[in-house]
């Protein structure tokens, strides 16, 4: 489906009302120009993601630079051929099935992880020896691995992620039993 806009205000309407993929916009148009467009949307949370292509007959180095800079994703100058950017839109189409797929097998795999840790963690609650070393055998990861992996899901090193388990389930006991 394609919406179009008689000026940049209009397309910021529609970028924010509509689910869309892709932008593709002219820098010179009456309002807000194509650069504080794509400024305006990519600094919006809901609108950020959107690939955003920009057209001009502008071709000096600032300018490209200036679109960029904005947050565009390409850059084509006038006149552009057709087939460019076609095959530019159907590339960032891709690219965000791509990012999509990545996200949802990040989010599995990262969904098992903890599942796991939680699991050794809890099995091991009532053993006060249990230890990073012990936690990362058990994770079959070095020291260092376990602690980026859990430093970048959690936010926590392994031993705050194994206070964090400990105190979760100290508190389910006392507000259990």
């Amino acid at each position: 489906q394609v919406w179009e806009a008689s000026n940049g205000e209009e397309a910021e309407t529609i970028a924010n009302e509509k689910e869309v993929d892709i932008v593709v916009s002219d820098v010179m148009m009456p309002g807000i120009d194509g650069f504080e467009l794509c400024h305006r949307l990519k600094q919006n949370v809901k609108t950020s993601h959107l690939f955003i292509i920009l057209l001009t007959a502008r071709t000096g180095d600032e300018s490209i630079l200036e679109g960029y800079k904005s947050g565009a994703d390409c850059y084509l100058t006038k006149p552009f051929n057709m087939e460019i950017l076609d095959n530019r839109i159907h590339h960032l189409l891709a690219l965000q099935q791509k990012r999509k797929q990545i996200f949802l097998t990040e989010i599995e795999v990262n969904e098992e992880f903890l599942k796991k840790a939680v699991a050794f963690v809890e099995k091991n609650l009532d053993n006060n020896d249990y230890s990073v070393e012990l936690f990362s055998d058990d994770m079959c990861m070095s020291r260092m691995n376990l602690y980026r992996k859990l430093q970048s899901i959690t936010g926590q090193k392994p031993t705050e992620f194994i206070r964090s388990i400990r105190l979760k389930k100290a508190a389910r006991l006392l507000t259990d039993t």
